[in-house]
């Protein structure tokens, strides 16, 4: 390379000429360097004689600069690095102790990382350089971390220093109890809010390297240590949030119970939050690195798990209880379930096929909690970790299981499809005085003019459940418990959803316009899955199958696979043909009648017989109460004008509508109304028949115009028996 134009020349003539120029010119300079910078050339010495006196500039922007540009060429050029890092670790290490900027820490920080990790090849370097400062960087980043309250900056250094204990667990084993104190003063919970979630993981993280210090034989012992410790922990908080309910009497000889006496509004949220960092450190350590196999104890973990999972809210311990503790513990339930999840999830990703013996409770736990119908984000938790269970676990082999877990999921696909078009209820016409007594006129298909629609996921989270439901349902119909009318309804659901989707509009979909790709892609991914029944059902599926390339690379060559040589062995699967499938309401069993009726999905017929019916009885009941306030004004007109001497009959017309019952009104006599016997005629000693008219006495004029003479009464011949 022409040494006029080279690029280190021009650098360190131009942006690199004094300390401030330099740390203003740093992101154009590190943009500006490569690996053919760093070639052997006569300009080397005067770049590494540049950043040797940025490095001792009194200017702190000036040093920063310096660091920056010294981990730069680390990273380009280990030859370099190897040859002048005893310099600079003798500038960059005692900066940590001294009252610099933020920045400039991290750059040392990161420029000692960096010396550390590149040379772990070179036996003579680990000897003079390494292991001589690694201890000294130790000590200073720990008081900086305490000296430090930045929460950044306390991530950043918790992050290097676990990344420096997994490279140097021997030099390490002295500093054990120290790096374990200070990684679980920020794993023990705070009351005030939850602990950050960067700052939790990073603990964590710290945590779960130094089992490593114990070397290959004691590391194995240390690691089982705090498996232990960490699910003890875990009781003990879930104890504590568990007062005023009934705890099992194996699980409260697991732990101790919290203290009492404590403000509720400071124990709640300390315990909630210590649960919490259990299961993040449980993730660690279950995820972690050991030199030799280690005994895993599932059965604790397992436990810890159901714990979280089958917690209610319905049973109360005998005695007083604090109501402000009752209601503070109520409104944490659905957290330990969040929490169950991620255990589980936990689990099921470290202990694969080993947590199968267990498959069918946990299942059946979290289809107890899908079918109670929770806000979307526990349904979406609810259902990621069933996608975790059903990919890295053998199948579930508990038919009732898996048979209400493919409803659950159905019944959430099921929103996709149009719904049943709603009865209009029918007004009050009692209350509505003569107006409201207009006839309420119906029309079939009047919900296609409705101009406004709801949207059907209304947040990601909802969007997201769709999604994730998509990918949980070919797991089960491939497991073979799973019973046939299921499979088929299952199939005929996704076939409903996949010919309905492009009649829908992306913003009647979703708010974001990519998810309606997304869904139609997963839709049509697995309905070309299931078209691969045989050679014969895969040919008339050629449309589908091709259209389904950006699906998977694999599958699409299997497919092609399939067309192309279509003597290949059958395939052994337990998915339903296509040629069995009842696509036509015509050839389903009762049993998948009863099963889509469940589900709420139904055809138009069905729906517009529904509607005819209840239209109907609508228009019954309305008739009705029109009938009944005819009668009751023809009473109220009777009671306040009462006959005084006759009877005469009313012809009111039958109502159309049921036969409501019919009770008859006799009037007395102004005898009667002076205190003597009452008359009774034969009517009212017989019950009234539905079709018999309607009696009710008259007012005095009409009795005036009768003719006919009331037949005389003897009152004389009412005599008892005993005078006889």
């Amino acid at each position: 390379m022409d040494s006029a134009a080279h690029p280190l020349k021009l650098l360190l003539q131009l942006q690199l000429a004094t300390d401030s120029l330099a740390a203003s010119q740093l992101p154009y300079v590190i943009s500006s360097l490569n690996y053919d910078c760093f070639l052997p050339s006569p300009h080397i010495v005067k770049w590494t004689t540049r950043l040797h006196s940025l490095l001792h500039s009194k200017d702190p922007g000036g040093r920063w600069a310096g660091l920056c540009l010294t981990y730069q060429t680390s990273q380009y050029s280990k030859t370099i690095m190897v040859d002048y890092a005893q310099g600079w670790l003798s500038v960059a290490l005692p900066l940590l102790s001294k009252n610099e900027p933020i920045p400039v820490l991290k750059a040392a920080v990161r420029l000692l990382c960096t010396v550390f990790n590149s040379a772990m090849d070179v036996a003579e370097f680990q000897r003079q350089v390494s292991i001589p400062n690694v201890p000294k960087m130790t000590i200073a980043v720990v008081a900086l971390i305490e000296k430090h309250a930045n929460l950044r900056f306390r991530v950043f250094l918790l992050t290097a220093l676990s990344h420096i204990v997994s490279l140097y667990p021997s030099l390490h084993k002295t500093s054990y109890n120290a790096l374990s104190s200070l990684s679980l003063r920020y794993l023990n919970g705070d009351p005030r809010c939850p602990t950050s979630t960067d700052l939790l993981d990073a603990a964590s993280r710290l945590y779960a390297t130094l089992h490593t210090t114990g070397g290959k034989i004691g590391g194995a012992a240390l690691w089982r240590k705090s498996v232990e410790e960490t699910i003890s922990f875990g009781w003990n908080a879930f104890f504590a949030l568990r007062t005023t309910f009934p705890v099992e009497a194996r699980l409260s000889g697991t732990a101790q119970h919290g203290s009492t006496g404590v403000d509720p509004s400071v124990s709640v949220p300390l315990n909630l939050d210590r649960l919490r960092c259990c299961a993040v450190v449980l993730r660690e350590l279950l995820s972690a690195t050991t030199h030799r196999p280690v005994q895993l104890p599932l059965g604790a973990l397992v436990k810890l798990t159901l714990a979280l999972l089958t917690c209610s809210n319905e049973a109360q311990i005998e005695g007083h209880v604090d109501p402000n503790v009752r209601i503070m513990e109520v409104m944490a339930t659905p957290a330990l379930w969040e929490l169950g999840c991620d255990l589980l999830t936990t689990l099921a990703t470290c202990a694969h096929r080993h947590l199968t013996p267990n498959i069918v409770r946990l299942v059946s736990c979290l289809v107890v909690l899908l079918e109670q119908q929770p806000n979307p984000s526990l349904q979406l938790a609810y259902l990621r970790t069933l996608r975790t269970l059903l990919i890295h676990c053998y199948p579930v082999g508990s038919d009732f299981t898996i048979n209400r877990l493919t409803k659950a999921v159905l019944s959430i696909l099921a929103i996709i499809l149009p719904k049943a078009p709603e009865v209009p209820k029918a007004k009050n016409s009692a209350n509505a005085g003569k107006k409201g007594k207009k006839r309420v006129r119906n029309f079939e298909g009047e919900e296609v003019l409705n101009g406004k629609k709801d949207t059907i996921c209304k947040t990601y989270e909802e969007g997201q459940i769709l999604l994730i439901a998509l990918e949980v349902l070919p797991y089960i119909l491939r497991n073979p418990s799973l019973s046939a009318p299921l499979q088929s309804m299952s199939i005929r659901v996704l076939v409903a959803v996949y010919l309905f989707l492009p009649r829908l509009t992306r913003a009647s979909l979703s708010p974001d316009p990519a998810f309606y790709d997304h869904l139609f892609r997963s839709v049509r991914h697995i309905i070309a899955d299931i078209g691969t029944g045989t050679s014969s059902a895969l040919s008339t599926c050629l449309g589908l199958i091709i259209s389904t390339p950006g699906s998977g690379a694999n599958d699409f060559q299997r497919h092609l696979e399939l067309l192309l040589h279509p003597r290949v062995p059958p395939l052994i699967r337990s998915l339903l043909q296509v040629q069995s499938l009842t696509l036509l309401q015509s050839e389903e069993s009762e049993e998948e009648a009863n099963i889509r009726n469940a589900l709420g999905l139904r055809n138009h017929e069905e729906s517009s017989q529904l509607i005819r019916e209840d239209m109907e009885v609508d228009s019954t009941n309305a008739k009705q109460r029109e009938s009944s306030q005819q009668s009751s004004s023809i009473l109220e007109t009777a009671i306040s004008n009462p006959p005084q001497f006759a009877y005469a009959t009313q012809i009111i017309p039958e109502p159309r509508a049921q036969a409501m019952s019919i009770q008859t009104f006799v009037g007395r006599t102004s005898a009667q109304a002076q205190g003597n016997n009452t008359i009774e005629t034969s009517e009212t000693e017989r019950p009234i028949s539905r079709n018999e008219r309607y009696i009710a006495p008259l007012p005095k004029q009409v009795q005036e115009i009768d003719d006919e003479e009331m037949p005389s009464i003897d009152m004389e011949s009412d005599t008892d028996d005993s005078d006889s």
